[in-house]
């Protein structure tokens, strides 16, 4: 609830500052005409933006939620949602003649006026990738990204249910914008998912359909009728052969296999390893890939690299996103189900998935815990449930409390003697009444006699 004129929130001008796991809500850049940065603004400078709630700030003109002007800043880890632009454009994010990194942060619900929605970028070089792009609106160009006079690399992102009124529902380039578009998963943004003016990369992305006839139509090029003319593009993996695996594998120094877990958690990562004929035997050679599940319409792209000359061992890592779904990542794995992963290569005689090691609930469920521990909940945001787990090391009563951002108890999830060991709770986002929460920001905590500890979760509706 601060207002300001750059940076509602915070303002950093020529810093080096780490903003580390803060809630910056409700804030508003505007005083005059030209002003930036609702939640945060950065000038001239190079940070890191981790880990942030940035949520519900407004501004006039750049950058409802973080506007960053010739900086070189990273920002990762953050959520950043409904935040809104009235005037001009970025909606979560504006780039201004910047470069630096952007990943792993969810973008979603995010408003502009004139362009990008979630992120806009002018004149900038920014790396964007592994980031949730969802449902963000703008009432011109580019719903989920858009580009002048820029060319960032959008790579892995996930980019679905975005809109724009004018041009580039997905992703929106021109003004002489050349971005590489690699590996992402793009689909059921409005109208289009592409829009460009010039010759444009959009390679090996998943369109949620491997067939090309339908690939066609997500391409819009402005100079040419037939929408293929002006982009080189590939459908991903429009023919290719199936390869099934019933089980994955945790990466650990003690590998063992262990069926799916219930749910992959958004944040983890997938190792992909291939055992297949070399290509060439003079060069480390790449491979394309699609990791999918058999029954869904959904999947993963993923490039995987030799492990050296004339190996033919090809791996590489895909990260999780979560859709609109809460109880569907974008590959739909649960436990008992057969994932496939698709290759052009027909000579692959084996084929492995690999998760991070947080994933393995087996494993964890086997161990004493050695101390006290509370997990962040995960979806997060979440609509309308979310899951809690926590770690505790002795027998003892355990207390778990929802409380709204007033410090009221919404909700007591707990209260009861637990052995130790590795537990999950689940919070179906209603308070003590049954009534369902308003979104919001909210606190969990687990108390008892030795041990206290909070964190913040978002239901987003």
């Amino acid at each position: 609830n601060n207002t300001a004129d750059n940076g509602g929130g915070i303002d950093c001008f020529k810093s080096t500052v780490e903003i580390k796991g803060n809630i910056i809500s409700d804030n508003y850049g505007w005083f005059y005409l030209e002003c930036g940065g609702g939640g945060i603004h950065c000038e001239e400078s190079s940070m890191v933006i981790s880990g942030n709630t940035i949520i519900s700030n407004d501004v006039k003109t750049y950058g409802g939620g973080i506007y960053c002007e010739k900086s070189t800043s990273v920002i990762s880890e953050n959520i950043i949602s409904d935040n809104k632009v009235y005037i001009y454009g970025g909606g979560g994010i504006y780039c201004d003649i910047s470069s630096g990194e952007i990943y792993n942060n969810t973008i979603n619900g995010n408003y502009a006026e004139e362009d990008g929605g979630g992120i806009y970028c002018w004149q900038s070089s920014s790396a964007i990738h592994n980031n949730i792009i969802l449902d963000n609106l703008v009432n011109k160009d580019g719903g989920g990204i858009c580009c002048d006079y820029s060319s960032p690399i959008i790579s892995g992102n996930l980019i679905s249910n975005n809109a724009a009124l004018d041009f580039g529902s997905g992703i929106c380039s021109k003004y002489l914008s050349s971005p590489t578009i690699h590996y992402n998963n793009i689909f059921n943004n409005l109208w289009t998912d592409i829009y460009t003016d010039r010759d444009l990369d959009v390679t090996n992305n998943w369109w949620g359909t491997i067939e090309k006839k339908l690939i066609d139509e997500h391409i819009f090029d402005f100079w040419d009728s037939n929408r293929l003319g002006k982009v080189s593009y590939e459908p991903f993996l429009n023919t290719a052969t199936p390869i099934r695996t019933s089980s994955v594998e945790l990466k650990t120094d003690n590998t063992y296999s262990a069926n799916l877990s219930t749910h992959l958690f958004t944040g983890d990562t997938l190792f992909i390893e291939l055992h297949a004929m070399d290509c060439d035997s003079t060069s480390v050679d790449s491979i394309d890939v699609l990791l999918s599940n058999e029954r869904q319409n959904t999947g993963i792209s993923v490039k995987l690299s030799e492990t050296g000359i004339n190996t033919g061992i090809y791996r590489g890592t895909a990260y999780i996103h979560n859709t609109s779904d809460d109880n569907l990542d974008i590959i739909g794995a649960s436990q008992g189900d057969i994932i496939e992963i698709l290759t052009f290569m027909s000579t692959t005689v084996y084929a492995s998935v690999l998760i991070s090691e947080i994933t393995s609930v087996e494993r964890e469920e086997k161990e004493i815990p050695a101390a006290y521990e509370v997990m962040q909940n995960y979806p997060n945001p979440f609509n309308p449930e979310t899951h809690i787990k926590y770690k505790i090391p002795k027998t003892t009563i355990v207390r778990i409390m929802v409380y709204n951002c007033a410090g009221q108890k919404i909700k007591e999830l707990l209260n009861e003697t637990q052995n130790s060991g590795i537990y999950e709770i689940v919070w179906d986002g209603k308070n003590s009444y049954g009534i369902p929460a308003n979104s919001g920001i909210y606190f969990y905590e687990l108390r008892n006699e030795d041990f206290v500890e909070m964190k913040r979760m978002v239901l987003l509706k």
